[in-house]
């Protein structure tokens, strides 16, 4: 198992292409006359996964689950072999390529963000 969100699984061999994380620190920033600006830490900081990847043929109905989660705009939890917490999906981007003449597709990519959530 590569990662679990909520109750969907991606596994090694599910065609994730890329996982990104990401660590936002945040930042005041104040201009002073004269000088140049000086930056104070406001915060925590906030943390983020990404994944892409695609599924050809016979899992295309891969995503729906994934979609159903996405617009429940709840916190869920995120699983790793190495850590668990929970998120929020902040966005989740459908790519459909390689067309058939009917309309019908055989590729379909995935963009996925998780926000993590802290009580």
């Amino acid at each position: 198992m590569l990662a679990q969100i909520d109750d969907v699984v991606l596994e090694v061999d599910s065609n994730v292409e890329e996982v990104l994380e990401k660590f936002i620190f945040n930042f005041a920033k104040v201009n002073r006359v004269g000088n140049n600006p000086t930056y104070q830490s406001t915060n925590g900081w906030e943390h983020e996964v990404s994944f892409s990847g695609y599924f050809v043929l016979k899992e295309l109905k891969e995503l729906e689950p994934l979609k159903d989660v996405a617009f429940l705009k709840k916190p869920i939890w995120f699983v790793q072999k190495d850590s668990h917490f929970k998120v929020l999906i902040s966005g989740l981007s459908i790519k459909k390529n390689l067309f058939l003449k009917g309309g019908g597709f055989i590729k379909q990519g995935f963009d996925i963000t998780l926000k993590r959530y802290f009580k």
